[in-house]
């Protein structure tokens, strides 16, 4: 619980020092529900509003000037006969009006519909509950200036004997204490609505928060769909370049193909070539169209053929010939390949036979300078004559 201090410059909460509203009946800072008012002044070296009766101050433990201090102005005291009756009144409207706020006199008689009419506005319009909540508001007002006036009158009374104002007296307590325990419970549900509040506050925070990760997960997996969807366009197209390669080479295979056909298909008399002329004499049409019938009946007679038939290739035969040109055109590039590797050791081994010379003449001079028995030894072994071979080939 905590108290509001009034100051000349504004009212602040006991507990937290922030500035409330003078008609507020519960810190929206810190959440604590006010219990009465009490005059204040700041401190000289923080500038707390504290109460006038504490002699040091909560925050920086400063001691505090003893000032006078004076009743909380209140509201002007009427007929103090008529303040149980007045109080009487106040409750009356609290049993007719269990929601706390002020009934419209004007307005139709509420029922069931109504009430859970008006329950179902709180949640959707903001309009509705603010008018609840400044009517608890006035109310706590209310009770605060009954409380003070009932207070003052019970002071004034004192111990006094005569039997009206005793029992003024106890009513009046009485009164109290039940407005005391009613405005226990609207400081409750002030208190209960402030927690909600700060709650759903969290939760939305917390919403938020969730909401704000999905939509970074969700925007980093559609980027990597883009690019997913990029690369794989990139693939379809270095698919479809590749298609229209491969078939611009079949269409230039084929015209080759068809040519091919076209040239061993042709009857060899069409197109004789042009007579050649050798170094020596000439060689006439007839000569050479004689050599072209020998060759022809050469070829007839390799294949088994009968004189004068003709054989065209066939798309198999011409397959297996393209499959062999094919295997001889790698074996030749093995052989290139295999060709430049043995020159290419062959240059090495070239640069070394020099110094092998050298050596080898360095080793048969140490030979000799070795006794007779080890050189007759070495004589008689194989290795003398893999040694005799190799001095041969190189000429020492």
């Amino acid at each position: 619980m905590a108290r509001r201090i009034v100051k000349p410059d504004g009212t602040f909460c006991s507990s937290c020092g922030n500035a409330v509203d003078a008609s507020a009946g519960i810190c929206y800072t810190c959440g604590q529900p006010f219990e009465g008012a009490a005059a204040g002044a700041a401190c000289p070296n923080c500038g707390r509003a504290v109460e006038a009766t504490e002699a040091i101050c909560p925050v920086c433990g400063t001691d505090l000037p003893r000032a006078p201090t004076g009743p909380i102005p209140a509201d002007p005291p009427g007929n103090q006969k008529n303040l149980v009756e007045e109080i009487q009144a106040f409750r009356g409207e609290r049993r007719e009006n269990p929601g706390g706020a002020a009934a419209d006199p004007n307005g139709p008689p509420e029922t069931e519909q109504s009430l859970l009419a008006e329950l179902e506005s709180l949640w959707k319009l903001a309009e509705p509950f603010e008018q609840v909540v400044l009517a608890r508001r006035k109310r706590l007002e209310q009770m605060d200036r009954l409380i003070a006036a009932a207070r003052r009158r019970v002071r004034e009374l004192g111990d006094s004997g005569i039997p009206a104002e005793v029992r003024e007296r106890e009513e009046l307590k009485r009164q109290v204490q039940e407005v005391l325990l009613e405005r226990e419970e609207i400081l409750k549900i002030e208190y209960g609505i402030a927690e909600m509040e700060r709650i759903y506050r969290n939760i939305i925070t917390t919403q938020q928060q969730e909401l704000r990760s999905k939509e970074d997960a969700l925007k980093a997996r559609l980027e990597g769909f883009r690019k997913e969807i990029g690369m794989r366009d990139a693939e379809r197209q270095a698919i479809a370049d590749r298609e229209q390669e491969l078939e611009r080479r079949e269409r230039a295979l084929q015209e080759k193909l068809a040519k091919l056909e076209d040239r061993t298909s042709a009857p060899a008399a069409v197109t004789p070539p042009p007579n050649p002329v050798g170094e020596g004499e000439a060689v006439t049409r007839e000569q050479w169209l004689a050599a072209q019938r020998d060759i022809q009946d050469a070829l007839l007679k390799l294949r088994g053929t009968a004189e004068g038939e003709i054989i065209l290739p066939t798309a198999e035969g011409l397959r297996d010939l393209r499959m062999r040109v094919t295997e001889l055109e790698e074996l030749l590039e093995k052989n290139a390949e295999e060709q430049g590797r043995l020159e290419a050791e062959v240059a090495e081994l070239r640069k070394w036979d020099p110094t092998l010379r050298e050596v080898l003449a360095e080793i048969d001079d140490l030979l000799g300078k070795l006794p007779d028995a080890d050189i007759k030894k070495f004589a008689r072994s194989e290795s003398f004559k893999k040694y005799s071979e190799l001095m041969e080939r190189l000429g020492l």
